[in-house]
Formats: C-alpha cells, structure tokens, sequence
C-alpha cells in the first residue's frame, strides 16, 4: 500500500467517525483513535467515562452501532478487578470500527457476577444493556424516589 492509499483510509476513517460522533453526541467519551493499518483493517477508539461510568459510555457505544459484538479483550497486569472489553460494529456509514473500555472496581464485580470473565470470550450485548439500565435505576433512588413509597 502506498501513501495516498493509506492517507485516503485514514481520512474515510476519520470523516465517517466525526460524524458519527457529532450525530450521535459522542464526542467527549473518546480518548484515543487508533486510525486503520490497511484495506482489512478496523480503526479504534478507546473510551474514557467522561461525566459517566465506563459500562454507560460503553452501554451508549453499543447502542450506536450496527451488528455490535462484545468480547473479553485483555486483563490488566496485577489489577485483580479490571477487564478490558472490546466491541466491533459498524458506524452510522457502515465503516467498521473497534471500541474499547477499561472496566474495574465495582462495575467488574456487576460485570463478573452475570458473566464469565474469560480472555476472548463474548459477552451478549442485551446482557450489557440490561446491567447498564439496572445500574443507572439504582442509582437515581433518592430520597425523592422513595417519598411516594413511604
């Protein structure tokens, strides 16, 4: 591959995820992009849980995708509560792209206790979805909430 073939890759890359970003109010959750090798080759961002939890932003990722799949991607060095998930799915265009996230403390625990942890192993998105949602509605019980119950 020569330069302008690599350069038009990773200008389509880069144009169909602005827009999907921009379309989809993602912008802010991204912390990395590792732009496509070649022709075969996936680009990938990695997620930062920016004025969120890394499950929401990734819960939010897989809500904007096509076909998304999930797998168990790595675990960290020495951290005994952190996994590394990765999704693949295409953009709003259908440019394929990767999406990882760092998952660890409590949200591992939520994690570890409805699925396998297991390298390389899928993880149902619809299972994701489910935690994500059953996270967030523990969450917002206030006070408030529970006024009416009372």
């Amino acid at each position: 591959m020569n330069d302008t073939e690599s350069t038009n890759i990773d200008t389509r890359y880069l144009t169909s995820l602005n827009r999907h970003l921009r379309k989809r109010g993602l912008g802010n959750t991204v912390i990395t992009i590792r732009l496509p090798h070649d022709g075969r080759d996936t680009g990938e961002v990695n997620l930062y849980p920016w004025d969120t939890t890394d499950l929401a932003v990734f819960a939010a990722w897989l809500r904007s995708l096509h076909g998304p799949t999930v797998t168990v991607w790595a675990f960290s060095d020495h951290c005994e509560r952190m996994v590394h998930l990765m999704a693949v799915g295409g953009m709003d265009d259908g440019t394929a792209t990767q999406v990882r996230v760092i998952v660890q403390d409590d949200e591992f625990d939520l994690l570890a206790a409805n699925t396998p942890l297991v390298k390389d192993a899928d993880v149902p998105v619809e299972l994701l979805l489910r935690l994500v949602s059953a996270e967030v509605a523990e969450s917002r019980t206030d006070d408030t909430a529970l006024a009416g119950v009372l």
